[in-house]
């Protein structure tokens, strides 16, 4: 028992040195969803080792003992309750209130199951019994990844941890009620391994009593008579847990079959035929026509989360989807030199379905394994075409789930960026260069080791993409092929050292850094300067905040949207925010208020992106008043900023519309209607392409004149305009394909390209191939 009381000491000891060092950590120290994992974890094993340590040599457990256990190992969590509610009367109160739900469902529970998990090993090996306790943790461990195998849901439920919610990119982690009804069924599985433990309390009672009473009728001139243990009551006692193993069994299957609250429901089991599960039909296939996909999707969920409907929807977007997937197929085809037989998309109406049918909200994922990709309607130009890509690199995967070799991330995620020439707005090779340069000495393998791959995720897409294409360039795809599937040669042409080194003297040729410009750092913070996920604070909170801060905006409650922004205020004070403020005061009537928020903070701010924003806004805002000269001045210094993209088309197009607001006089409040009828009537005087963007940008699809933008586009090729920002001819080409004006949507890409900022060549080029392409499958 000695021994016991030092663990139990020495178990608090870790428990409070672990909480004050993580409570002062970003993120995982914000005691919300990281915090309660983290500590679900500990938590299960600790317990465990803790009830080892009490019953080291005995095979058998009382009520008693067990009502001990318990009890001492529930304590555990209090340490780190007393320290966060400490911390959260001085700092934060309410951010850590927000994380008590996911403490009380993750965390409170976990002694408990790690307790009688250890309960029920002792009662059925009497050597290596943590070991067996390590291997089942493992072997619980294991479980997501079977789950995760067999089902689309990249989300997963487990006891060790409770959940996770698919990637580490999604900053809204919303607390579920789904949550509660899983841990309540993992506290109703494990304490099927305790009944053997109050079935023989029980028993020992009974035969006690018995006992008892036919000493009393045989004794002579003894009252009581101390009752002795029979043969049988002693084997009753050493086969306690006879059928413990049987009750592990069912539980441990048990432990998978939580997928009504786990959103891990099939969404097909074969090409082209539908799932059926308890509620009957789930999936309707969409006739689109076309030979490799089959495209869903996805509009509503009829009843939780297990009968989604679905239907064809807008016959536009199904063609539009048809229409993109068949070109990147053809196009990926090239790249690869083979092909799967047929790609399962999924694309969903948004975020927050996505999240809660298979995870990941925000973010879009592939299951190379399954070749299915899943979309949030949104994105489809943005991400189909790196989805569809981890798809064709399944056909030369590692491993069952056919990913990189040891799944690297350099390999993976690189496998799949290397099919496009751009990253957001620029060419990767060029973004890259711009890394190499301000981080001399950067180590390509360190960056790539382990989890440093996600420590700055932006940089690493980047660099995987850009070092992935200069190998399948140099090496050849059957080489890349090779490294993916084998991974790199330990020394040799294809070692990793070898092609590192060449890869760098090759990126210092072709951008040598006398060619790299001013403007070009003010690219490279804007892309890379945000502070990672891992190294903020509260990020789940503000996402929350944000959240329902927007949705107030949109709904036009003004006054209670500028009530959130005070709270919002208290955690952060990243662009984002700042701009939503900003745009508050404005819709409220205020601003002069706005204005002189945003010209304090471009005092203050070292961030070239918050800088890029405020110019804009700032421009915007003078516009409102009326004061065309100052709103000029910030327009002009948006444009002149060196970044190329949707922020600063619109400070373009603002300069232009500038000269018909200057003639309709002072203080002018321009709505959405006011703003498309003035810009239809310049385009009709005058076409530009930025402004085209613009009216496209402001008015709602059902409400274009298509008619009227096809003259307008015949007019800007007429006079050969051509536009500087490739992010407003893609959108205006997007729009061109959807509505069947395929050729007028190259030959504007194609004049566009010849006067295209020098990073932005790439993704000119790359929209003209997805024409060419389109055009073979429109013949």
């Amino acid at each position: 028992m000695k021994k016991a009381g030092f663990v139990f000491a020495a178990i608090h000891g870790v428990i409070l040195l672990l909480s004050i060092y993580l409570s002062t950590l970003p993120l995982i120290g914000d005691f919300h969803y990281e915090f309660a994992a983290v500590f679900s974890l500990v938590f299960f094993v600790g317990s465990g080792f803790y009830t080892f340590s009490i019953h080291q040599k005995q095979s058998n457990i009382t009520l008693s003992d067990t009502r001990l256990i318990l009890l001492k190992t529930e304590s555990f969590i209090i340490i780190p309750l007393l320290l966060i509610a400490t911390v959260a009367g001085f700092y934060r109160e309410s951010a850590y209130l927000e994380g008590l739900p996911f403490f009380a469902v993750y965390v409170v529970p976990a002694p408990f199951l790690g307790a009688v998990s250890a309960i029920g090993i002792s009662g059925v090996f009497k050597r290596f019994r943590k070991t067996v306790f390590l291997m089942l943790c493992f072997a619980i461990a294991l479980l997501p990844l079977i789950e995760m195998y067999l089902y689309p849901a990249v989300r997963f439920y487990n006891p060790l941890i409770t959940f996770f919610p698919g990637t580490i990119y999604d900053e809204h982690i919303l607390f579920k009620t789904e949550l509660v009804w899983y841990r309540l069924c993992n506290v109703l599985y494990f304490s099927g391994i305790l009944i053997p433990v109050i079935l023989q309390h029980v028993r020992v009672a009974i035969n006690r009593k018995r006992l008892l009473k036919e000493a009393n009728n045989t004794s002579s001139g003894t009252l009581f008579k101390q009752p002795v243990k029979t043969s049988t009551e002693t084997a009753d006692d050493n086969l306690i847990f006879d059928s413990i193993d049987k009750i592990e069994q069912t539980a441990s299957i048990n432990l998978n079959s939580h997928h009504k609250y786990s959103g891990a429901s099939r969404l097909d089991t074969l090409p082209g035929k539908p799932a059926i599960g308890n509620s009957g039909k789930l999936f309707v296939t969409i006739g689109t026509g076309y030979t490799f996909f089959i495209i869903w999707l996805i509009a509503g969920v009829l009843f939780f989360i297990l009968s989604p409907v679905l239907h064809a929807g807008d016959s536009v977007k199904t063609k539009q989807a048809g229409v993109i997937h068949e070109a990147y197929y053809s196009e990926l085809t090239e790249i690869f030199g083979s092909a799967p037989q047929k790609i399962r998309s999924y694309m969903f109406p948004g975020s927050g379905f996505k999240y809660a049918l298979i995870g990941a909200g925000v973010a879009d994922v592939s299951k190379p394994h399954q070749e299915s990709i899943f979309m949030n309607e949104g994105d489809i130009w943005g991400t189909t075409k790196h989805e569809m890509a981890h798809a064709f690199t399944s056909g030369f995967g590692f491993s069952p789930f056919k990913l990189a070799y040891m799944f690297n991330p350099l390999l993976i995620e690189g496998a799949a960026s290397a099919t496009s020439e751009v990253f957001g707005d620029y060419d990767s090779h060029f973004l890259a260069s711009l890394i190499l340069q301000k981080k001399c000495g950067i180590s390509l393998e360190i960056q790539f080791t382990g989890l440093n791959f996600f420590s700055a995720s932006s940089v690493s897409y980047v660099l995987s993409a850009s070092f992935c294409r200069y190998i399948i360039a140099a090496k050849g795809i059957a080489v890349f092929k090779k490294i993916y599937q084998s991974g790199f040669e330990t020394t040799g042409e294809l070692s990793f050292a070898v092609i590192e080194s060449d890869y760098h003297k090759w990126m210092q040729t072709k951008y040598p850094a006398s060619s790299i410009m001013g403007s070009d750092t003010n690219i490279y913070h804007y892309y890379f300067g945000r502070v990672p996920l891992y190294e903020r604070r509260f990020p789940h909170t503000v996402a929350r905040l944000m959240a329902e801060c927007s949705n107030l905006y949109a709904s036009g409650k003004y006054a209670d949207a500028e009530k959130m922004m005070s709270k919002i205020e208290k955690y952060t004070s990243e662009p984002d925010a700042v701009t939503l403020k900003i745009l508050i005061l404005s819709a409220n009537g205020k601003t002069t208020e706005a204005i002189r928020l945003a010209e304090k903070q471009l005092l203050t701010t070292t961030s070239p992106r918050m800088t890029v924003y405020l110019y804009r806004r700032l421009g915007d805002l003078y516009a409102l008043q009326g004061n065309i000269t100052e709103a000029r001045k910030y327009y002009t210094l948006c444009t002149q900023s060196g970044v190329r993209n949707r922020l600063t088309a619109l400070a373009e197009a603002g300069n232009i519309l500038l000269h018909e607001i200057d003639s309709l006089g002072q203080n002018i409040r321009l709505d959405k209607k006011d703003k498309q009828q003035m810009t239809e009537r310049m385009l009709k005087q005058e076409p530009s392409v930025v402004l085209l963007w613009y009216y496209l940008y402001i008015t709602s699809e059902n409400k274009i004149n298509t008619g009227f933008v096809k003259s307008v586009v015949h007019k800007i090729l007429t006079a050969q305009i051509p536009s500087t920002h490739a992010v407003a001819v893609k959108d205006i080409a997007g729009y061109l394909i959807l509505h069947g004006m395929v050729n007028e949507a190259g030959e504007l890409t194609g004049m566009s390209l010849e006067t295209a900022a020098r990073a932005q060549r790439a993704n000119l080029t790359e929209l003209l191939s997805l024409i060419h392409k389109i055009k073979l499958q429109q013949q």
